[in-house]
């Protein structure tokens, strides 16, 4: 959970380690100034709230959710966001020390380092010349957040398929390898919705119109993060 400073309106405070956490706040410095203004500079304050669960955005008195994946008829507005994006790696240590992996198939005889909360546990698809091939894989470790399965995978334990933005930078300097690189992993739709029959306060539309610019670009969350706008202090 993410709580507002006290007396600080638009400042974001995480003392949790969450890609998603980072990647909001990564949106909200990579962002021009002329661009988020017109949330950070009111009195608009943020409750992050990260889980894996679908959360009912009415019921629990949130006033926006970002999720990840297709949409069921929930008849909450949806707002489409960036792709969420999946890059799958290893680090050289664990690729030089294991059979070559050169096509989807071949992941079968690899620890495939799954994230518990999705089908990615058991099977990862793939896009090449064939058209799509969804492999089955398997894992001596599991977890339901991503960084646990990062370090993992960069202690030489096995290949990992995870959030672009979570493995980007090991990616840039070198500690993980990206593979397959004539495959692409197909790509999950991302949203932020919010219930109809919720009066849209400026406070909420700046923050919706905030995201859609920010996120709609590259950024990318790994979970369902669960928004309140809160009155400021």
């Amino acid at each position: 959970m993410v709580t507002p400073g006290e007396g600080c309106p638009g400042h974001l405070i995480s003392p949790y380690s969450s890609q998603n956490t980072k990647n909001l706040i990564a949106a909200l410095h990579s962002t021009p100034s002329h661009q988020h203004h017109s949330w950070t500079d009111t009195d608009v304050k943020v409750e992050l709230n990260l889980t894996n669960r679908a959360v009912d955005l009415v019921e629990e008195g949130y006033d926006a959710v970002f999720r990840v994946g297709e949409l069921t008829d929930s008849g909450l507005i949806a707002r489409p966001l960036s792709p969420y994006r999946l890059a799958l790696c290893a680090a050289p240590g664990y690729v030089a020390a294991h059979e070559p992996i050169l096509t989807p198939w071949d992941l079968r005889n690899h620890d495939c380092l799954g994230f518990a909360h999705t089908d990615l546990r058991k099977h990862w698809a793939f896009d090449g010349p064939n058209g799509r091939e969804t492999v089955p894989v398997s894992s001596r470790f599991m977890a339901d957040q991503g960084e646990p399965l990062l370090h993992m995978a960069l202690a030489g334990l096995g290949v990992i398929l995870q959030p672009l933005e979570l493995v980007r930078e090991p990616l840039e300097d070198g500690r993980l390898i990206a593979l397959l690189s004539s495959y692409t992993v197909p790509t999950r739709p991302l949203h932020i919705l919010y219930a109809p029959d919720r009066r849209v306060t400026p406070k909420l539309r700046s923050f919706i119109d905030f995201s859609v610019r920010a996120f709609g670009r590259s950024e990318t969350l790994q979970n369902e993060a669960s928004v309140n706008i809160l009155p400021a202090l």
